[in-house]
């Protein structure tokens, strides 16, 4: 072997080993709830009657607004973006798109989570008009129109950004949130209001549960290795 491969295969082993060094095996789960009476969701139907293409589409069932999804027996919230604020190796964006459909006038997931550098595809199962309105404080803004069934178009972002608001302009009702994170270390609660997040190096991170509607909490906490680390959270309104 030549002096430049040897020295070429040990900064190679150096780079994997940093790279097996940033992944781990500790985890933080927990619970996340509301702290309050919750109000019953609001019902959208009467806002998509008036549209000839929203009202027939919707009308076997009914559409609830989703901006605070709180299970009345348990307390527990969906959507909610339990995240490490600080602290976690940034990570390499996935190869996979994340994808969110405007499907029967409402978008499709409400919550979505993308890593910097990931591609967004935004996809239009609808043939009517939507435009996908995303106001982001930090990265690029766009309005998009797409005026038929079929349509897709992708986007990407450069910096992390929590709590951006998609809107549709053609459709007052339709509304949305995007987070934009730097790393695989997040997890997105269901109605039962339960996170993990894994595969954690030891260290000291600040853990935040952030909600559209609810003032955001964070903690901080420390892992170590190989530690599974319990941390609940209650929300409320600010």
């Amino acid at each position: 072997m030549s002096k430049l491969a040897s020295v070429l295969s040990v900064v190679l082993a150096l780079a994997g080993a940093s790279v097996a060094s940033a992944q781990g095996e500790g985890s933080i789960s927990g619970t996340v709830k509301f702290d309050g009476t919750a109000k019953k969701p609001k019902k959208l139907n009467g806002s998509l009657d008036g549209d000839k293409f929203c009202g027939p589409a919707r009308a076997d069932q009914d559409v609830f607004a989703e901006d605070m999804i709180v299970a009345p027996e348990t307390n527990t919230m969906a959507n909610v973006l339990v995240y490490i604020k600080s602290g976690a190796p940034k990570g390499k964006a996935p190869d996979k798109a994340e994808v969110i459909d405007q499907s029967k006038c409402i978008y499709r997931p409400h919550v979505l989570v993308v890593q910097v550098g990931q591609t967004l595809t935004i996809k239009n199962s609808d043939d009517t008009m939507h435009n996908i309105h995303a106001t982001p404080g930090l990265n690029k803004e766009f309005n998009e129109g797409q005026g038929k069934a079929g349509m897709t178009s992708d986007k990407q972002f450069t910096v992390p950004e929590i709590g951006i608001k998609v809107k549709c302009d053609v459709h007052a009702w339709m509304g949305a949130v995007l987070h934009v994170v730097e790393h695989p270390y997040w997890s997105l609660t269901k109605a039962d209001g339960k996170f993990e997040i894994k595969g954690l190096p030891a260290g000291k991170y600040t853990v935040e549960a952030w909600q559209e509607k609810c003032a955001p909490k964070s903690v901080e906490i420390t892992v170590g290795d190989k530690e599974a680390k319990t941390q609940d959270f209650s929300l409320k309104l600010p």
